[in-house]
């Protein structure tokens, strides 16, 4: 997910928004903030009534024009503070 989420960073121009659907079956959302290198500005917890149990999440990350990497310290968030 990492290499994924890298590629489509690298090609987003600066000012650029990209939005990242994610499904927790196989991989919960904890699991993928802690392998993206950048932090969500926000996002959205859609909760289905399946079987499996999974939810489905919408996070908003932002490119700045003087983007620089993030501290990765600073990337490592709680979900609990993005939704």
């Amino acid at each position: 997910m990492r290499r994924i989420f890298n590629e489509a960073w690298r090609v987003l121009k600066p000012n650029g928004t990209l939005i990242f659907k994610w499904a927790d079956k196989d991989v919960s959302l904890a699991e993928l903030l802690y392998v993206l290198p950048q932090a969500p500005v926000f996002g959205d917890k859609k909760q289905t009534n399946n079987k499996s149990g999974t939810n489905r999440y919408w996070l908003v990350f932002f490119k700045h024009e003087d983007d620089k990497k993030q501290n990765p310290e600073e990337a490592k968030r709680d979900a609990s503070t993005i939704f």
